[in-house]
Order: C-alpha cells, then sequence, then structure tokens
C-alpha cells in the first residue's frame, strides 16, 4: 500500500514538475516572442523613416556613392601624402614627440641652436618626403576608397587613414624647422600643405577618421601661430585663411556618425544572423570566452539575447538620427541639443548600446575644439593681414575690412563672436571654451581647462623670434652653471 501511495506521488510530483516547466518554458518563449516582435516594428519603422528621408544610408550604398565622387589620384590630397609617407625614414618615425626640438617652447621663442643643430641630420634625411608632402598645399580635396569589411565590419581595416598622421607630422616639423630659420613665407605653406592632410581625408565615414583629420587641423593651427610668432611672413597668408575658413564648419562629426550609424547596423544584422559568432563580440570588447564556461555564456546568453537585437538596432537609429540633427544646429544650440541626448538606462537590454557607441559626446566635444581652432586661426591671420596692411593692430575684429575678413566668426561654445583683446606683447584672439566663461584670454590651453581660454595669441614684430630660455639639465647631467662644493680630484692647487 505504502509502495502504491510513494507510485502515487512522485508520478503527480513529477506531472506537476513537468507542467511548471513546460509553462515556465512555454512562458519565457511567449515574452521572448513578443519582446521581439515589439523590436522588429520599432526597427522597420526606422529603417522606413530612414529610406524615405536618407536613401543610400546602408553601408555598401553610403560607402559606393562616397567612392564615386573621389578625386583623382593626381588630384587626390590623401594619396599624395601617401606617396611622401612611402619615402620617410625611419629615422624620423622613430622620433618622439616630447624630442621634438620645439615641444615645450612657447609662441614666439626661438630654439636653442644646439637642438637645431642636432635636427638637421634628421632633417635632411626627410627632404625627399617633404618636399612630396609639400605639394599636398595645393590639393583641399581628397579621401581614400573605403569599403565597410561584410558580414563583420569590425574587421574593417583603414591603414592609409594613420599613415596620413605621419604625413603631417613631416609637415609640422618642416614648417616648425623652415619658421625657425628665418623662411617664414615657406613656413606658411607647409602649415597650409598640412591642414589640407587633414582637410584631404573628407568624408571617411568613421568617427576615427576624423578624429584623424582634427588632430591634423590642431597641428596646422600649432604650426601657423609659431610661424607668426617666429617672423612676418607676408605670402600665402590670405589663401591659409581661406582654408581654415573653409574647414571651420566642415560637417566632420555627420560624416563620421553616418558612417558609424551604418556600420552598426550592419554589424547587429550580422550578429542577429548568426554571421558574427558572439564570442567574437565579447572578446572585442574584453569579455571572458577562453574558456569552455565562458564560451557557452556568450553562446546561449546571445540566443536570449537576441529578442532584444532589433529594439537595440532601433535605439542606435535614433540615437544617430539625433546626433546628425543636432551637428546641423548652430552654437550653442548644436551642444545644448547633443547634452540633451540621453543613453537609453544602462541594463542588460542595452548592453549592446554601450558596447557598441562610443562616447558621443566626446567626440562632439573634439569637434567643437577643431571649430574654435579654425576659427580662431581665420581672425588670427586676418589681423596680422590687417596689421601688415596699416601698421598696427585692429581696434576690434568688427573692425578690420571685409577684403580681408569677410565675417567675424562666432565662438563655437557661447555663439557670440570670438573674443579679441591687446595684451602686453600683442593681441589674442580666442573662444570661451568649454565652460562658457571669458577668462580673459590671459592663458590658452588647447581643450579649454577651467580659468582657461582656447585661442590663437599674435607679437608685436619686437617681440617675435624671442631667445631661448636656458636649459634645465636632465637628471645626472652636468651643468656649467652650478659651481661644486668640491673642486674634482686632479684639480687640487
Amino acid at each position: 500500500m505504502w509502495r502504491k501511495l510513494a507510485r502515487k506521488w512522485w508520478f503527480w510530483l513529477g506531472l506537476a514538475g513537468g507542467s511548471l516547466f513546460v509553462l515556465v518554458v512555454g512562458g519565457a518563449y511567449v515574452e521572448w516572442k513578443i519582446t521581439r516582435t515589439r523590436g522588429e516594428a520599432r526597427r522597420d519603422e526606422a529603417v522606413r523613416r530612414l529610406d524615405a528621408e536618407q536613401p543610400g544610408w546602408r553601408a555598401a550604398e553610403l560607402c559606393a556613392a562616397r567612392n564615386a565622387a573621389l578625386p583623382p589620384k593626381d588630384q587626390n590630397a590623401a594619396e599624395r601624402a601617401l606617396a611622401a609617407v612611402k619615402l620617410v625614414p625611419a629615422s624620423f618615425e622613430k622620433l618622439k614627440p616630447e624630442d621634438q626640438w620645439w615641444s615645450g617652447l612657447k609662441p614666439g621663442v626661438l630654439p636653442h641652436p644646439e637642438d637645431l643643430c642636432k635636427s638637421a641630420p634628421l632633417y635632411r634625411e626627410c627632404g625627399d618626403a617633404i618636399a612630396v608632402a609639400r605639394t599636398v598645399r595645393h590639393l583641399p580635396r581628397g579621401g581614400f576608397p573605403f569599403q565597410f569589411a561584410e558580414p563583420d565590419p569590425f574587421r574593417t581595416l583603414m591603414p592609409y587613414t594613420q599613415k596620413v598622421r605621419v604625413a603631417g607630422a613631416v609637415l609640422e616639423y618642416d614648417a616648425a624647422t623652415l619658421a625657425a630659420t628665418g623662411h617664414a613665407d615657406e613656413a606658411i605653406e607647409s602649415c597650409h600643405a598640412l591642414l589640407n592632410c587633414g582637410r584631404g581625408l573628407g568624408d571617411e565615414p568613421t568617427l576615427i577618421s576624423q578624429l584623424v583629420r582634427m588632430a591634423l587641423v590642431a597641428l596646422a593651427r600649432g604650426a601657423t601661430e609659431r610661424t607668426l610668432g617666429l617672423g612676418e611672413p607676408t605670402a600665402g597668408l590670405a589663401e591659409l585663411q581661406a582654408a581654415f575658413a573653409d574647414e571651420t564648419m566642415a560637417p566632420r562629426l555627420t560624416y563620421g556618425l553616418r558612417g558609424e550609424r551604418a556600420m552598426m547596423f550592419l554589424a547587429t544584422q550580422s550578429i542577429d544572423d548568426g554571421m558574427i559568432p558572439p564570442e567574437d563580440v565579447a572578446a572585442a570588447h574584453g569579455l571572458q570566452t577562453k574558456t569552455r564556461g565562458g564560451a557557452l555564456h556568450v553562446r546561449y546568453g546571445m540566443i536570449v539575447y537576441r529578442k532584444y537585437l532589433p529594439g537595440q538596432q532601433a535605439t542606435m537609429i535614433d540615437l544617430y538620427n539625433r546626433m546628425i540633427e543636432a551637428d546641423k544646429l548652430p552654437a550653442p544650440e548644436r551642444a545644448e541639443a547633443i547634452d540633451k541626448i540621453a543613453l537609453p538606462p544602462r541594463n542588460y537590454e542595452n548592453m549592446l548600446v554601450y558596447l557598441l557607441i562610443p562616447t558621443l559626446r566626446q567626440v562632439a566635444g573634439d569637434d567643437t575644439q577643431t571649430r574654435a581652432n579654425c576659427a580662431t586661426a581665420v581672425a588670427a591671420l586676418a589681423c596680422e593681414r590687417y596689421r601688415q596692411r596699416v601698421g598696427h593692430w585692429p581696434g576690434s575684429l568688427a573692425a578690420i575690412p571685409r577684403d580681408i575678413l569677410p565675417t567675424v566668426l562666432e565662438d563655437p561654445y557661447t555663439g557670440r563672436p570670438l573674443l579679441y583683446r591687446p595684451t602686453a606683447d600683442g593681441v589674442v584672439v580666442y573662444a570661451a571654451g568649454p565652460n562658457g566663461v571669458d577668462d580673459g584670454g590671459a592663458t590658452l590651453y588647447p581643450t579649454g581647462k577651467p580659468g582657461t581660454d582656447v585661442g590663437f595669441r599674435l607679437f608685436d614684430p619686437q617681440y617675435r623670434r624671442q631667445p631661448p630660455p636656458p636649459k634645465t639639465p636632465k637628471p645626472g647631467e652636468f651643468d656649467p652653471t652650478v659651481l661644486p662644493d668640491e673642486p674634482p680630484p686632479g684639480d687640487e692647487p
């Protein structure tokens, strides 16, 4: 009897457990299906709107249209820069930024003669590369043919984009050396070529490429400020000013965001279709998949996570669309609109958004800084041209004739006109910086640290080419200006 009761108890317990399992699994599947269906509806609507408003936005179509519009190789700044890089000696590529003779020198201050002498052999080695790189000055447009790798766009290679930075570094070296040795006009030509190296990347559709472009623009601005601090160039100023003006409002951020939007949509679709192994996605972002348990966890986790993928695609499209629309606004509405773009809650559902989307606000801040660099360079070059024409600095930027400065550009941080002030040794043109506060232009810092501004300093002619400061010996290095406490052995009287 007891055995019969036990068998019945186990039967009903098994039946109840099996029923519960079916209910749980069935309920989970129904919830998975409902969540995915809702996400698909959101994604399909986002895609439909994008197809109607911006046809050709997908990766393959975007790249094909862009590649078809590239200038021929002989008129392409990027291709010419690459030709120069092929001639750069290995000794130059080993040169560290802190070892450049102008590193740490303020604008308007000459290098130590021995530093120039030490750099002369390397400068001669770079002669062939410099000769080719200088010709980029005549090529304002460019770009490399580009195609996102399919089905995995994360494997897209961009070897040439980074090489353009090497061409820019060679031109910065050339401009600095020419300015220090009294060849200011030639230095301005190299500054212009350096700027065109950045502009020559054109509308390459990745944020990495546009960040490289911004970095080259910053080098060009710095090289121009150094050149004007070490001499009085008269040729090429108007042309360089016009090039900086063109670059001021170039939609660098939009170029990068359009490409990233297409790439992320392709990537998430490939993940959803199983064409990119989930282990690859996890490994690319530092998640542990080396152990069998870790790999299984990622693989089966992705099966569950696929219910969120269509919704994540819709969220990403929306975020990129809002950033692109914000980029069209004037300052400071642009920055305010970008700040209002909120990422979704940081939870499991939105994991891919946080893994795949870069720090958009940081990139937008870099682009605003580039606008400030360009705008202040435009105004500074106009001030220098005005001084050379009439013999003194303008009373204000608005007082500069329109044939020299067609319009006073905006401070991209405030939306108001750029700031301008006389100093004890010249004038300064500046923007308020990220904090939006006018700190007087006394301290200029490229990234606008608190208490500083972003700008361009110009010196009166008598304050240019200042002698270098005394050298500070490195630790352990003999300092001839310090007398020893005791005479060295063998020198006793």
